[in-house]
């Protein structure tokens, strides 16, 4: 008798932009592993990196592993927690030639709610820490209010062994690497 775990992430995991239909569902594996694949109906991920602009120049080819160490955070708790000014707007107009020069475009910009969705689950800047510490890692930020954190790297490769990495010292967290699509 095998039982069947599924979990959806999506509004508590910050990667739908607080709209659950923006989800993955994540399946236990017979090996204990979990096998994600996005929701019916969800938003690619670049429509999600993308919410709220309303002229976005082409990503070039990136792909991005999405790491969710397990814990929950309120975004409305983060904004309470939060202090000071938000950081301007700061798009860029001239598409990127490569995953290197959209990371380092982004580099220059922040997640203004990083440090207090970190003070509510501190887990976030472990997971934040460990996906930067990967091979290959461009970029390692937290995902809107959290707790999700994302890498961006240049090759499918690289973001799936990254996530391999993760899953073999923390196999409770969720991973799930692919290609953001323009």
């Amino acid at each position: 008798h095998h039982q069947r775990i599924i979990r959806v992430l999506g509004a508590i995991s910050s990667i739908g932009q607080g709209s659950s239909p923006a989800g993955f569902i994540s399946t236990r594996t017979s090996a204990g592993g979990w096998k994600s694949r996005q929701r019916k109906n969800a938003l690619s991920l670049s429509s999600m990196l993308r919410l709220g602009v309303h002229t976005a120049p082409e990503l070039p080819p990136t792909s991005i592993l999405l790491v969710n160490p397990g814990v929950a955070v309120a975004t409305k708790d983060v904004f309470r927690s939060r202090n000071g000014p938000f950081s301007q707007t700061a798009l860029f107009d001239v598409a990127p030639l490569d995953a290197r020069r959209l990371a380092r475009l982004l580099l220059q910009r922040r997640n203004d709610l990083t440090a207090a969705a970190t003070i509510h689950a501190p887990a976030i800047r472990e997971a934040r820490e460990r996906v930067g510490a990967t091979d290959g890692c461009l970029l390692a930020r937290m995902s809107g209010s959290g707790a999700t954190v994302f890498g961006l790297y240049a090759s499918a490769e690289e973001a799936e062994r990254a996530g391999e990495a993760i899953l073999r010292d923390r196999p409770t967290w969720w991973c799930w690497s692919g290609a953001i699509r323009s």
